[in-house]
């Protein structure tokens, strides 16, 4: 008793003698080359007019007996396919059609041209055909919920993280949990970090020390096209029965608790939106290839276009825990100012340059 598979070998090389089946020359795949059938002819005549390569179109109509992804040939090496592409002139490339038609001088070419440089200038980030978070215009921002509780810290500790020509008078630390459930392009995610309240010039404005978020577009967006100091972590806004609670964790470890009483009294608008409009600053620094400050600068921006749908107050803690990378614990709480509770709709103001540290480094 014969091997089935035994048997089917010698039936396939007997074949391979008698000019019944052709192997593929690049992928070795077995093909039989009988006359095309008028299905065939059909396949061959639409792959093609469609600048595809042929013998994988033919090859899903060929009777193998075996699966497609086993029986696809993508080196167009079966005889009677060639000889039907060498008929068509020489206008027809192996596998692939290229745009002159018969009768010209032109080279071939591919179908596909690489990118050229004004569409490369055209794209705002990599990578291309895919990008870490969309073109468009400025994002907006829908529902998006704030747990805001302000704290006195040491001042010299403040001061240390502070770029000059920003002076810390009160030395004031916001701990910021935003849950953002509608992004135009980045989707939804929960973002957390410090802001400090600074002056420039005898204006108070916020100072964007650091930003946590689990959202990669969220991340890059905001370090290339702004200038918002983040970097990953997992921040968390939810209800605790009576309680509103947002938690920062950087990787397993927790290294910030916020608790506040949900909704104990209302917050007037005024003060809500005064509190999420004033003037901020931020750092932009992008090194070079050789390591060396490319981008140095100093930036302010500004929301404007802000919906306040609700604000609340209440009574409200905060515990910040040591770690290395995420030294929240460096600025210690010393005394609770105020906590707030807000929901809003708003688009994020464009930042200007304020300082361009390498030009006045002279």
């Amino acid at each position: 008793m014969r091997c089935r598979s035994d048997t089917w070998s010698r039936s396939r090389d007997m074949s391979l003698a008698a000019g019944r089946l052709a192997r593929c020359r690049a992928c070795r795949v077995v093909r039989s080359t009988r006359r095309p059938t008028p299905a065939r002819t059909r396949m061959t005549r639409l792959a093609t007019s469609a600048n595809t390569s042929v013998c994988t179109a033919v090859s899903s109509r060929l009777p193998t007996g075996r699966s497609t992804a086993s029986n696809t040939c993508r080196h167009n090496a079966f005889p009677a396919i060639d000889r039907l592409l060498r008929a068509r002139g020489p206008h027809v490339a192996q596998g692939t059609l290229c745009q002159s038609p018969p009768g010209t001088t032109a080279p071939l070419r591919p179908t596909r041209r690489p990118v050229d440089a004004d569409e490369v200038r055209r794209q705002l980030t990599t990578p291309l055909g895919a990008p870490a978070y969309p073109a468009g215009g400025a994002y907006r921002f829908t529902d998006r919920e704030y747990l805001l509780i302000t704290y006195r810290t040491d001042a010299e500790a403040m001061r240390a993280l502070v770029p000059e020509p920003l002076t810390v008078g009160d030395p004031l630390v916001t701990f910021e949990v935003m849950r953002m459930p509608d992004v135009t392009g980045l989707g939804a995610f929960t973002e957390s970090g410090q802001v400090f309240t600074v002056e420039h010039e005898g204006e108070q404005a916020a100072y964007l020390h650091a930003m946590y978020v689990d959202n990669l577009g969220s991340i890059t967006s905001g370090r290339e096209i702004s200038a918002f100091p983040k970097k990953f972590g997992n921040a968390r806004l939810h209800l605790d029965v009576d309680t509103l609670v947002g938690t920062l964790d950087y990787r397993s470890l927790r290294v910030a608790t916020a608790t506040m009483g949900y909704k104990h009294a209302p917050l007037e608008h005024d003060a809500a939106r005064a509190e999420i409009t004033r003037p901020t600053y931020a750092l932009k620094l992008l090194p070079g290839y050789d390591r060396r400050p490319r981008i140095c600068e100093l930036v302010r921006s500004q929301i404007t276009d802000l919906t306040i749908k609700g604000a609340w107050t209440g009574p409200a803690r905060l515990q910040l825990f040591e770690h290395a990378l995420a030294p929240l614990a460096d600025l210690p709480v010393r005394e609770i100012v105020s906590a707030s509770h807000v929901l809003c709709d708003l688009t994020l103001g464009r930042p200007a340059v304020v300082l361009d540290y390498l030009e006045d480094q002279t």
